[in-house]
C-alpha cells in the first residue's frame, strides 16, 4: 500500500479538477487512482471506501502530537511571540489541531490545500510572514523536519529554518550541511527559538 501510495502521488498532477493536492477533492481521486485503477475495486464500491478513508483522516483521535506539542506553544506565546503552521496537508488540518488542543495556542494556520500552493514554494513561507503581522523574513523562524521542503523553502524565503530531528521519530539525518541548525525535540525547539528572541 506504501508503495501504490507514493506512485500515485507521484504520478497524480498537483491539480485534479480545481483540487490542489492533498485538498479533500484531491485525496478523493488520488484513492480512485489507488483503489479503483491499481486494486481493481468495483468503480460502485468507491463513494463508500472514500467516504471511509477521508472521514478517518478527519478525526483527531487518529492522530497525535510530539511529546511537549502544547508546552512549546504556551512557552512561545507567553513570550509574546507569533506562532502559525505551515503544512502541505488537508483543508482539515485547523479541525484536526483544535480536536488535538492546539488550535487556541496558534494564531494561524496555512494549508497547502487552502493555499493552493506548497511547500518549498517561497510564496508560501511569505503568505506565512504576511499573516504573522507583516514580518520581514529576517524576523522570523521556521521549524519543520525535511531538509528541501522546510529548510530549503525557509531559506530561499530568507527565513531562518531550524531542523527538528526527533529523536524517536526518524532519527539524526547523517546529510545535513553544517550550516543548518538542528534540535532533537520540541524542549530543544522551545530553548532554541526563545534564546534568539531574547
Amino acid at each position: 500500500m506504501r508503495r501504490l501510495m507514493y506512485r500515485s502521488a507521484a504520478v497524480l498532477p498537483r491539480s485534479l479538477a480545481g483540487n490542489y493536492r492533498y485538498s479533500e477533492g484531491w485525496f478523493r481521486g488520488f484513492i480512485e487512482r489507488i483503489f479503483v485503477e491499481e486494486l481493481e475495486l468495483d468503480p460502485r464500491e468507491l463513494p463508500a471506501v472514500q467516504a471511509e478513508l477521508l472521514g478517518w483522516f478527519a478525526d483527531p483521535a487518529h492522530f497525535r502530537t510530539f511529546p511537549g506539542a502544547a508546552r512549546l506553544l504556551e512557552r512561545l506565546r507567553g513570550a509574546g511571540l507569533v506562532v502559525g503552521v505551515v503544512s502541505n496537508w488537508s483543508e482539515r488540518l485547523p479541525g484536526i489541531l483544535d480536536g488535538l488542543g492546539l488550535g487556541a495556542r496558534l494564531d494561524f494556520v496555512l494549508t497547502s490545500a487552502l493555499e493552493g500552493l506548497e511547500k518549498p514554494n517561497p510564496e508560501l513561507f511569505r503568505r506565512a510572514l504576511r499573516r504573522a503581522g507583516d514580518l520581514a523574513p529576517h524576523q522570523a523562524v521556521h521549524a519543520g523536519n525535511d531538509l528541501q521542503l522546510d529548510v530549503q523553502g525557509a531559506r530561499d524565503a530568507g527565513i531562518l529554518p531550524v531542523l527538528v530531528e526527533h529523536a524517536d521519530h526518524a532519527g539524526r539525518a547523517a546529510d545535513v550541511p553544517a550550516d543548518v541548525a538542528r534540535v532533537g525535540d520540541l524542549e530543544e525547539l522551545g530553548d532554541w527559538i526563545l534564546e534568539r528572541a531574547g
